[in-house]
């Protein structure tokens, strides 16, 4: 996966239970971006 934004994502993120639900693309900034939320417990 590289070091993308989901590999990054997986490693700060997945890994403290935190689960990505939207992902939200700005094609004109060439930018893209997921939303994370706590996970439900």
């Amino acid at each position: 996966d590289g070091y993308g934004i989901n590999s990054i994502a997986n490693i700060f993120f997945t890994g403290f239970g935190y689960k990505s639900r939207e992902e939200l693309r700005f094609p004109a900034e060439k930018t893209k971006s997921i939303m994370v939320f706590p996970s439900q417990q």
